[in-house]
């Protein structure tokens, strides 16, 4: 008798997070064209019933594929969107606090195993950003 491999199930998810360029973000629009999926500046509300503000503005371009779809290709829906404004994105990196590409799984399975093709990675070779990984167990 031979043991069934269990099956879980895995949802990924992936964006380029840009802080502090509040002041740039209609300039981020107008040079390469992409609309952030969420940005918010220094001292706006976090929830309107709440007091809270955010502690410093934040540029987010999150890949719109499905959840289902595996982790390289939301990283490569990313870089296809930048990189042909390679040189700007450096420079704004640059400027800014904190960058990154957040990369998320949600999945049944208690051990998160990340595999990502090196072709996808050429972001990361390409932007000085940081890597911020986000695992949640449901």
């Amino acid at each position: 008798m031979t043991k069934k491999k269990p099956s879980y199930y895995f949802k990924y998810d992936a964006c380029i997070r840009i802080t502090g360029c509040g002041d740039l973000y209609s300039e981020i629009t107008r040079k390469t064209g992409l609309s952030p999926s969420h940005a918010h500046l220094k001292g706006d509300l976090r929830d309107p019933k709440s007091k809270k503000r955010y502690e410093q503005d934040i540029w987010i371009l999150e890949s719109p594929l499905k959840k289902i779809a595996k982790l390289e290709k939301h990283i490569d829906w990313l870089w296809r969107e930048v990189s042909p404004h390679k040189s700007y994105f450096k420079k704004l990196i640059s400027k800014s606090p904190y960058s990154d590409l957040c990369i998320s799984c949600r999945s049944d399975c208690s051990w998160p195993l990340l595999g990502i093709n090196k072709e996808s990675l050429t972001i990361l070779h390409r932007l000085p950003l940081s890597v911020s990984f986000n695992f949640t167990l449901f």
